[in-house]
């Protein structure tokens, strides 16, 4: 898999990512196993958020392999307050 920098990071991700939106219309086993398949296949920059519904403990099951060669990415609302 060819792999280009994040930003500005200095970090190397594979040019192809894995979105996490289609994991909620899946069960979860079946989750697991496209989140499988995408790092079988050589992608490690996975992109998930909590509105994604299961996306993030599907591939949170799998962190522990993960976190070593992987880049995952998740999203959370922001706000600003004011005061």
């Amino acid at each position: 898999m060819e792999t280009i920098r994040f930003g500005r990071t200095g970090l190397a991700v594979s040019r192809i990512a894995f979105g996490g939106i289609p994991i909620q219309r899946l069960t979860r086993a079946e989750g697991i196993g496209l989140v499988r398949a995408a790092l079988g296949a050589g992608v490690t920059f996975l992109d998930t958020a909590h509105g994604y519904g299961q996306s993030e403990e599907c591939i949170g099951v799998l962190a522990a392999a993960l976190w070593s060669a992987r880049f995952p990415r998740s999203r959370a609302e922001s706000f600003r307050v004011r005061g």
